[in-house]
């Protein structure tokens, strides 16, 4: 994925991050957490929708959480190799990366 020199300014991403609820923030934290585990590029890379629903607990949430994180481009899918009709989630490599390290400064 082409990165593009996306960035957001830090008062903007505070502004996005103050209106997303916690329960949505869980939904990234799944999504960055199944990357983090999985960073040697393999097909095995990701999370699938199913596999967010089994963690969080609650697929409306599951649903608004990767609405939101798409459309502000934090989150993106792609099709698996072996089963095209099962996608998976990926955090941004900037954007991404951006609002991991904008929630871990948060909590410290």
């Amino acid at each position: 994925m082409e990165d593009n020199g996306l960035y957001y300014p830090p008062q903007l991403l505070a502004l996005i991050v103050s209106r997303i609820p916690n329960d949505l923030m869980k939904v990234f934290t799944q999504i960055w957490n199944s990357k983090s585990t999985n960073e040697s590029g393999s097909s095995e890379s990701g999370i699938t929708w199913t596999s967010l629903v089994k963690e969080i607990g609650d697929r409306s949430i599951v649903e608004k959480a990767l609405l939101i994180f798409e459309i502000n481009g934090f989150v993106y899918s792609e099709s698996s190799a072996l089963d095209r009709r099962q996608k998976k989630y990926l955090p941004h490599s900037v954007l991404g990366r951006q609002l991991a390290k904008y929630l871990r400064e948060q909590q410290n």
